[in-house]
């Protein structure tokens, strides 16, 4: 999510509070995982592929699901 959203993965490793090269090493076994490129790459820039911005919309609407499962359980906790 960060590097897609920095285009960058100098600063998405910074705001994860991660060296460069480990947040590269983790973004790649991803991409085997699913069996496509997330990210397009070049020396100069980092843009998302087609099939990685569908995956970050999807990982975005994952992150507000588990944002309003938190919300429903602290809800419940308190009887409302």
């Amino acid at each position: 999510m960060a590097v897609g959203e920095e285009l960058q993965f100098g600063r998405a490793a910074e705001r994860l509070q991660m060296s460069q090269p480990s947040l590269s090493q983790a973004i790649k076994p991803l991409e085997c995982q699913l069996g496509c490129e997330l990210l397009h790459r070049t020396r100069r820039t980092v843009a998302l592929t087609a099939v990685g911005a569908v995956f970050q919309d999807n990982c975005r609407a994952l992150i507000r699901q588990a944002e309003d499962a938190a919300i429903a359980v602290r809800h419940a906790a308190t009887g409302r």
